[in-house]
């Protein structure tokens, strides 16, 4: 028998060959003591036995360590857990979340004396157990129907089953054992059960021929989420459990973009398959797509998108100033670290503690971004609910240091100038290879006997020669023209040293006030770079639809001021103004997203005819209750609609706004066609 502590421990083993662990590190690994490490160590030596392969696994007084091959690393994982599942001994809380799903998956009633043949447990351990899961189940509003004569069975809505099996699957706590991949007990125990199709062979083809028709960037968790929530579809639907018609009629899922790859997926699962697949579960996948951000990075989806891309967008500012990298304006960064947001935050609400086991390697690396991200985390944290671990800021550190290095990474390619004394074809052939094998800049190359004059003409980080170099002292490295793998090697390690170095060099250069201002010109061209289109904003912010000057004595006035073009011409109604309103009272001043600029905005529902963009520009600042945007001179009022790329078009002109130095230069302007023009960029 082998409990999950002693799996945790041979997994660590296994993960890591030929490591020697010592009792207390592997101690500190797991939050046991080291006396608990040793009797989990007798029952991993136990287990091995059973198996004859207690060779694989060496004990001296340097340290315990796996001695075997990954073939049989596998094969120990296999015998965890097999098809005779309850060869693993289930903890309490496993086999309470075992017996809900068993009672979640079918219609059928459930007796003690099943349950006992099946868990090998004693009846009254197994009626403590349905107590707790009488608990569970009510904390999700399913109630247990109890029958002397005919045991337990659940009275639940087809809907809440899969959302209760799907959370218990995914969302458990310390419910992975993890060896090459994720062996999940309870997705093994619905596998077993549900998914013994061939069909389901060929389900997470499906699922990447989406991935790749839609340009959707899936993480491998949320993947095999979604592969599971399909795989449980089928396999309701194939059992007579489909979801309700009035699932397929709900407006919310239609107006979602993935519910146009729900379609795909269906479609193809109807074919392959051989069945129908009903509308009312096109609409229930294009939900969970949605939740596993199983759709392309480009787009905003909804009103609760967006509130969440503004307090991004502030917060990346804030850290980008201080950095002077324009942080805001990373798109790829948003789409990203949003997503990374919403996980957390999922994890959070299921009781989930997020571990990064490389926190203080990052922290290490990027401590001049750290103190940063700490400081202004909390615009985040505020959004989320929660408070952030050490570890979740860290994964966030992560994401910033990889947009930085993004940033950088044009004037940190290492310059080299290439010699060689064997001919213009031999010179040729090693420049082809550096290029690619290596990110590097050629400026020349060059025979030895030029090399002096050359070098004195260029900015150079590094030479790469054929031959020995005795003229020159340093900066150089010997290759062979053909690049063997110690060339390759070598040049991997001084081209890495030399990107730090520049990128060190940067980031002290960029500290220094006068080198900030110099750099946000550049920091706006590069905006412009990023957002062509930018400035093809006529047909929905025409030059009318901007106030300049106006008098107002409080937020409300100056949403109604900022929103008046739009309700005189007709895009919104009077509804969708109270709903702004409404929505400042209910969320707090989120969209007051930069220093002195708010986005006014509500839902799609409140009252939008057509989307359409308006701007006020107050001749006194008012206040919306942010701790640290106000006060607000510039209002921006938009009508939202449900087509994402409306949303983008809005996002692009915040980031032009909100560029820095840019408000300064708009106050300049009080002519309208002026101030109109600079904001276009014409």
């Amino acid at each position: 028998m082998v409990n999950k502590k002693t799996c945790e421990l041979l997994t660590i083993l296994i993960n890591s060959p030929m490591q020697k662990f010592k009792y207390d590190d592997l101690a500190h690994q797991l939050s046991v003591s080291t006396r608990s490490i040793r009797n989990y160590m007798q029952d991993v030596i136990a287990f091995l036995g059973e198996h004859e392969l207690t060779h694989l696994v060496q004990v001296t007084s340097k340290g315990i360590s796996f001695t075997g091959s990954s073939k049989d690393g596998s094969l120990i994982a296999s015998r965890l857990i097999d098809r005779d599942f309850y060869l693993y001994k289930l903890s309490f809380e496993e086999r309470v979340c075992i017996i809900t799903l068993k009672l979640l998956l079918s219609d059928k009633a459930c007796t003690l004396s099943s349950l006992e043949k099946e868990f090998n447990a004693s009846r009254v351990t197994l009626m403590k157990d349905m107590e707790q899961v009488r608990l569970l189940l009510r904390r999700h509003q399913i109630e247990v129907h109890a029958s002397t004569s005919q045991g337990y069975r659940l009275i639940a809505a087809e809907k809440d089953r899969r959302e209760l099996i799907t959370r218990i699957a995914f969302h458990s706590a310390d419910s992975f054992l993890l060896y090459g991949g994720q062996i999940n007990i309870y997705d093994f125990f619905i596998s077993e059960s549900c998914f013994k199709d061939a069909f389901f062979q060929s389900a997470a083809g499906i699922l990447k021929n989406a991935e790749d028709y839609f340009g959707a960037s899936v993480s491998d968790a949320r993947f095999e989420e979604i592969l599971f929530t399909l795989k449980l579809a089928v396999s309701r639907v194939k059992s007579g459990f489909p979801l309700p018609q009035e699932v397929a009629e709900e407006e919310s899922a239609r107006r979602l973009s993935t519910y146009k790859i729900a379609q795909f997926i269906c479609n193809r699962v109807s074919g392959e398959a051989m069945f129908s697949f009903p509308e009312s579960e096109t609409a229930w996948l294009a939900h969970k797509l949605y939740e596993c951000h199983f759709y392309s990075n480009k787009n905003i989806e909804d009103n609760s998108c967006m509130q969440t891309h503004l307090v991004l967008i502030n917060f990346l500012d804030r850290i980008g100033r201080e950095l002077s990298i324009p942080l805001a304006g990373d798109v790829q960064l948003i789409n990203q670290l949003s997503n990374h947001l919403k996980d957390m935050k999922k994890a959070h609400n299921n009781g989930m503690t997020l571990r990064n086991e490389f926190r203080d390697q990052i922290v290490a690396e990027y401590s001049a971004y750290y103190p940063l991200v700490q400081k202004n985390c909390g615009a985040l944290e505020a959004h989320f609910g929660y408070r952030f671990s050490d570890d979740e800021i860290a994964y966030i550190l992560l994401y910033l240091a990889v947009s930085a290095a993004r940033y950088f990474d044009e004037d940190t390619v290492p310059k080299v100038i290439v010699v060689c004394h064997s001919g213009i074809g031999t010179a040729n052939f090693l420049v082809e290879q550096l290029k690619t094998y290596f990110n590097l800049r050629i400026l020349a190359s060059t025979s030895s006997h030029k090399l002096l004059d050359t070098a004195r003409a260029l900015d150079f980080d590094l030479i790469i020669s054929t031959i020995v170099l005795p003229e020159m002292e340093s900066g150089w490295i010997k290759v062979s023209p053909m690049l063997d793998d110690n060339d390759t090697l070598s040049l991997q390690r001084i081209l890495l040293k030399i990107k730090k170095e520049k990128r060190k060099k940067l980031l002290t250069q960029i500290k220094d006030k006068e080198t900030r201002e110099t750099e946000s010109e550049g920091h706006l061209r590069k905006l412009q770079e990023v957002f062509p289109d930018l400035w093809d904003l006529e047909e929905v912010f025409p030059e009318k639809n901007i106030l300049l000057d106006a008098e107002c004595s409080n937020w409300r006035e100056g949403i109604k001021l900022a929103a008046g073009p739009l309700l005189s011409g007709g895009s919104i109604t009077e509804q969708y103004i109270r709903a702004i309103e409404a929505s400042v009272v209910a969320n707090g001043a989120y969209f007051v997203f930069y220093p002195g600029i708010a986005l006014a905005h509500a839902g799609p529902g409140d009252g939008v005819n057509r989307f359409e963009i308006s701007l006020a520009r107050l001749n006194s600042p008012v206040c919306f209750g942010h701790k640290t945007n106000d006060p607000v001179r510039y209002i921006l009022c938009f009508g939202s609609t449900t087509n994402p790329e409306d949303a983008n078009v809005v996002l692009k002109l915040m980031n032009r706004i909100s560029t820095e130095g840019f408000l300064d230069e708009l106050d300049q302007y009080g002519d309208k066609a002026l101030f109109y023009r600079q904001i276009l960029g014409i």
